[in-house]
């Protein structure tokens, strides 16, 4: 079963960040039942994908419906696509734009914040989050009243003053370290003059909340392993993509954990070890070292043992 090998690498909760009807209707019914061994928090999207909202949807439970084991989180709009992201640089004092965006952003986001969700906008490209950008600026004005804790997904590509303005509206990126082996070869030697490639340390610097993801099954979905990847930089071909973009093994666990939480605004409810908190926990055997990272011992639930390395 899926979830039993999520418990087996150290994985207690995670976003299903394009959550159709359907499954949100099967993961209510496994938790009523006792049988979820993994919380979730379901990001509604329509049953096709990279589509608009469902407006039939935004009449159900709004963001934060739900209890610990089964919340509703932000929907997911998307701002350009995956396999061509909305690019606009220069390279060497070059222009180059490819890719495309996605129209009516705004229009979307403004739809789904008058009805109580948050939002999260798929966004790799620097163009794609400049759109992002935009409609959360002026959503933030039309809406000041409301804790929209706009999430970007992936800003594979971003310069520092674009995460200076995510930074202002309270944003967070949603990052995933295992990107720099699945795509990080792809883009070596390629160094634009106004944005860099999977910047996680800028994302830091610029005082961005960080949170990481997997995106599974895109790529690996094990958090220590990714994270290696994520600490060292090393890519698929062995070399390392600008290294000044590093960011610690330490802080990527924080960034599994503690940010995730916010990301999901579960912050008073999990992420950390605190009274009060979900008792989730993972023990870990090994050092916190990125190129040969620890391995789960033990994985902890609600306070109960869920899963120990070598059966018993």
């Amino acid at each position: 079963m899926a979830a039993q090998r999520l418990l087996r690498d150290g994985i207690t909760a995670i976003h299903d960040a394009a959550c159709p009807p359907p499954a949100e209707a099967a993961y209510r019914i496994l938790a009523a039942a006792g049988r979820l061994p993994v919380s979730v928090l379901m990001m509604p999207h329509p049953t096709a994908l990279l589509s608009g909202p469902d407006v039939d949807r935004l009449s159900g439970p709004p963001t934060g419906e739900g209890d610990e084991r089964v919340r509703v989180g932000p929907i997911k709009l998307f701002a350009d696509g995956g396999v061509l992201p909305a690019i606009d640089v220069h390279l060497g004092g070059v222009p180059l734009r490819v890719g495309s965006l996605f129209p009516g952003l705004e229009d979307n986001l403004e739809l789904v914040a008058s009805r109580g969700f948050r939002v999260g906008v798929h966004a790799i490209g620097n163009a794609g989050l400049d759109s992002a950008l935009d409609a959360f600026e002026a959503i933030a004005r039309r809406h000041p009243e409301f804790d929209h804790r706009f999430r970007v997904e992936h800003a594979c590509l971003a310069s520092g003053s674009q995460l200076s303005r995510l930074a202002n509206t309270g944003g967070v990126a949603v990052v995933q370290p295992g990107f720099l082996f699945h795509m990080g070869r792809a883009v070596e030697g390629v160094t634009f003059d106004d944005a860099r490639w999977l910047p996680f340390a800028d994302v830091q610097e610029s005082g961005v909340v960080m949170a990481a993801s997997s995106d599974a099954p895109c790529t690996f979905h094990e958090p220590l392993r990714t994270s290696g990847y994520g600490a060292s930089r090393r890519t698929s071909s062995g070399r390392v993509l600008d290294f000044s973009q590093a960011v610690t093994y330490e802080e990527w666990l924080r960034a599994y954990t503690v940010g995730a939480a916010y990301a999901g605004g579960q912050e008073a409810e999990r992420g950390a070890l605190a009274p009060g908190l979900q008792a989730d926990l993972v023990i870990l055997d090994g050092e916190l070292d990125p190129d040969r990272p620890p391995s789960v011992a033990e994985t902890w639930v609600a306070g109960r043992l869920a899963y120990r390395a070598g059966g018993a």
